[in-house]
């Protein structure tokens, strides 16, 4: 009894890690004995009585006499000479009587037969009870599964994470639906020939280099092996098979022996030459100063795949150490730096905006490095000598808020004097390979600049750019210039005008539409036709500093010798280009608007006993006719705009814009105003109201007898 209590109570100070790493241990076992490369599935049930943890295989199975020899034998075990099987001691099977109750529940198949035991603790040994036997067609393998205490859920959780981190081929299932997201099946082990890594971004087990038997993580008490752990925080494991190192009992811990200490040395020094060797084969890749420079941004990270990197600082501190077999630039390597590579062969001239500490890092800004080149999309360089020419400065500052100019370094000219400045410049010994690397450096440091900035001398200066500065030009001119104008709400002919300048004018920047005093007709429609539209708040109708926004707009006419400065302003526009400006996206509710307009004096010409709702008891045809145009009417009184149907159409037409409208109820609108027209003597005839042939029967009958259709 005192053997059993042992490995139920005081075997495991840390029951629900080894509970968790024992039995998947043995799913694994199950499936190298039956030869089967299917996932163990670790799954969180949510049972009537509560939680249960279940680890499932499809190996070997087990009958009754494995059964009674595994779970009620103690220190029994079928993989004690098996150096491939992660068990030994045959205790590992019991851990679930150590935990809770003492109690766990065991499915397993073997040659066609399912059994179902529930496994207990007993006074002396554990307890089988076979619950049930049948039948099965299903694959041979085994279910443990074990109730969970609901406070340990959390605990059980952080050590399937920490004991299985490096068992792979496993699915976990039941966790995210029951609120457990740090179980996951995303992460990739990978195995090196002397570590093993899992790429698992935020879930590292220990940041020291630690040991692996197996699959089970152990972590390396230095200390206790008079070894310093300076050097070696490295994520990763090393590699160990089964019976290569000393474990407890428990398997919680390694025992530190000579023998162990001596494989962890051997092993550490050999994963610091596999990696060593890794990342120098990353290194050969290396050919370019661009490469180089991106490798040095990230110079410690060594690519275990295409998205997987390992930190490997401890080992790599000394780049100077590392080889980059086809690397021409070896002897340079210690001053190539992304800050100082450009300005060894160029120097740059900024124009336009000046920088700020408030500008962002778009690529409109140049950060003074190598790399930052590829990004410019306002670079320009130079293959000549630098002649600036301002109207090719001013054009590049409208594209750009401000570009850079880049421009070799005078001493560029002669190789000899070049090489010999720049060795000088980095207090490096002038050997002809280092000249040679030099002159190397500048040529492939040219044909990357100018790959990423545009030709400085090949920028032809667009015609109409030219031509629009000469506008400005004569713009600046004439700005003292006084017109006489008047302005669009003015349609007097009195010769009194208002004066403005042009220079008052330019600072106008909502549009402005002009015309001769010959074209007042025009302008006038113009004005009233925005008005009516769009209302009078943006009309500038003098000169208005708070109108003076883009949504201003301003009329005016003035004499012909006026125009020629008036189209100096970019803003200015003839009136006959209002309607299409102005009027295109306004255009549709102008035409339901002159349509509603015309129906309602259409409608109201129509007499009013046709267009009384009582008159559906004379005739059935017309008041049906009636009730359609008045709910199409209805339709289009949501959409127009409120004016004179004749004065707007009038407007248009000085406009020469044509209105086609169109309205559904026509047909039923032409109908009613012909019976109209055809019954106008006989209503005339009437002096009672049309709200009498409601109540008014001999009325009724008299017009169903004299009503002409």
């Amino acid at each position: 009894m005192m053997i059993f209590r042992s490995y139920t109570k005081n075997l495991y100070s840390n029951i629900i890690g080894s509970l968790v790493r024992e039995i998947t241990s043995n799913c694994y076992d199950s499936h190298i004995m039956a030869k089967v490369n299917d996932p163990i599935v670790v799954r969180l049930n949510r049972d009537v009585t509560g939680p249960t943890l279940s680890f499932i295989d499809v190996g070997t199975g087990m009958s009754p006499e494995i059964i009674e020899e595994v779970y009620g034998i103690i220190f029994e075990s079928t993989k004690r000479d098996n150096n491939d099987a992660l068990g030994a001691y045959g205790i590992g099977s019991k851990t679930p009587l150590a935990y809770g109750n003492g109690s766990f529940f065991v499915t397993t198949r073997v040659n066609g037969i399912e059994y179902g035991y529930s496994i207990y603790a007993g006074q002396i040994s554990p307890e089988i009870d076979l619950m049930y036997e049948k039948p099965t067609t299903e694959h041979n393998g085994t279910e443990v599964k074990v109730p969970i205490i609901e406070k340990d859920l959390s605990m059980f959780t952080q050590e399937i994470n920490r004991q299985l981190y490096y068992f792979d081929n496993i699915i976990f299932e039941g966790f995210h639906e029951l609120g457990f997201k740090n179980i996951n099946n995303k992460y990739t082990i990978y195995h090196g020939k002397e570590f093993i890594y899992r790429t698992d971004e935020g879930n590292s087990l220990d940041p020291n280099i630690h040991i692996c038997i197996g699959r089970v993580a152990y972590p390396i008490n230095y200390t206790s092996l008079g070894l310093s752990s300076y050097g070696l925080n490295i994520p990763i494991a090393i590699k160990a098979n089964i019976g290569d190192v000393d474990v407890t009992m428990n398997r919680e811990a390694l025992e530190y022996n000579e023998s162990t200490r001596d494989f962890i040395i051997k092993k550490i020094d050999l994963i610091k030459k596999e990696l060593m060797s890794m990342y120098e084969k990353q290194c050969s890749k290396i050919q370019t100063v661009e490469d180089y420079l991106i490798h040095l941004s990230g110079k410690s990270l060594l690519k275990i795949r295409k998205k997987d990197v390992l930190n490997i600082t401890p080992i790599i501190y000394n780049q100077t150490k590392v080889k980059f077999a086809n690397f021409k630039y070896d002897l340079l390597r210690p001053i190539l730096d992304n800050t100082k590579i450009i300005e060894c062969f160029y120097f740059y001239r900024t124009y336009g905006q000046r920088s700020s500490k408030y500008d962002d890092e778009s690529n409109e800004v140049y950060k003074d490095t190598y790399l930052g080149v590829k990004k410019l999309v306002n670079g320009y360089s130079l293959q000549k000598d630098f002649v600036r020419k301002l109207i090719k400065q001013s054009y590049l500052a409208s594209k750009h808020k401000r570009f850079y100019v880049f421009i070799k370094q005078p001493y560029t000219h002669d190789m000899d004097f070049m090489a010999e400045t720049i060795a000088k410049k980095f207090g490096t010994t002038l050997t002809d390979e280092v000249k040679k690397e030099i002159i190397a450096l500048y040529h492939e440091t040219v044909s990357y600049v100018e790959s990423y900035t545009m030709n400085y001398d090949s920028i032809i200066v667009p015609q109409a750019f030219i031509d629009l500065k000469k506008q400005k030009n004569k713009l600046k001119e004439y700005s003292k210039k006084i017109l006489k104008v008047k302005y669009g709400n003015d349609f007097t002919g009195k010769r009194n005008y208002d004066t403005i300048s042009i220079e008052k004018l330019s600072l106008f920047h909502g549009k402005i539409f002009y015309g001769t005093n010959d074209e007042n007709d025009k302008i006038k429609s113009s004005h009233t036709i925005f008005k009516t539209v769009f209302g009078d708040k943006h009309i500038a109708n003098i000169y208005d500093s708070k109108k003076t926004n883009k949504r201003g707009i301003m009329f005016l006419r003035t004499n012909p010798s006026n125009l020629k400065y008036i189209k100096l302003l970019r803003n200015s526009y003839h009136i006959d280009l209002f309607p299409v400006m102005m009027l295109r996206r306004k255009f549709t509710t102008l035409t339901e608007s002159i349509t509603i307009a015309r129906i309602k004096q259409q409608y109201s010409d129509i007499d009013e006993y046709l267009r009384h709702k009582s008159f559906e008891k004379i005739d059935t045809e017309i008041a049906k006719a009636n009730q359609t145009v008045v709910i199409e009417m209805e339709k289009l009184n949501k959409k127009v705009v409120d004016f004179s149907r004749i004065r707007i159409e009038k407007l248009l037409s000085d406009l020469r814009m044509t209105i086609d409208s169109d309205f559904p109820a026509q047909k039923e609108i032409d109908y009613l105003t012909n019976i109209s027209k055809k019954n106008q003597p006989f209503f005339s005839l009437f002096n009672f109201n049309a709200d009498n042939i409601r109540h008014n029967n001999t009325v009724q009958e008299l017009l169903k007898k004299v009503l002409i259709k």
